[in-house]
């Protein structure tokens, strides 16, 4: 080795977060009542119960809808955390020998969790809305 030789250390570190505005709002967007509508074709505004053609009572279907949203007590900004640290040193005037370590840790991540679903092939016509059965049996 000659005099000359040396050191150097390098190092760095960051965060990056996802903005909430992304994904996780946009997918609130077709909830209801931008995504669910009931149709009853032959029927009338006036009484929408009976249809037109035979006059038998018009099915009134529910149709399960899903709802996407934020738990807002327990939401915390997806983070990426990037870090590298390196050393070279200088072994002659033509030869360098370097040795780095680079890392990547991702915490919050979206986690997409359903909760108290309905069945839907219990959900059926009903005049009152206590009578559907909205908890998972």
């Amino acid at each position: 080795m000659t005099g000359n030789a040396k050191t150097v250390v390098r190092g760095g570190f960051g965060i990056m977060y996802e903005r909430i505005q992304g994904n996780d709002m946009y997918d609130a967007g077709p909830n209801i009542p931008f995504s669910l509508g009931v149709t009853n074709n032959s029927v009338t505004l006036a009484n929408p119960g009976i249809l037109l053609a035979t006059g038998a009572a018009a099915s009134k279907p529910i149709n399960p809808a899903d709802l996407t949203g934020l738990a807002v007590d327990n939401y915390k900004l997806p983070a990426s955390y990037q870090y590298s640290v390196g050393v070279q040193h200088s072994l002659n005037a033509k030869s360098v020998l370097s040795v780095s370590y680079v890392g990547n840790q991702n915490r919050h991540q979206n986690d997409r969790s359903q909760y108290n679903l309905r069945i839907p092939a219990r959900c059926r016509h009903s005049s009152t809305v206590a009578n559907i059965p909205w908890r998972r049996a």
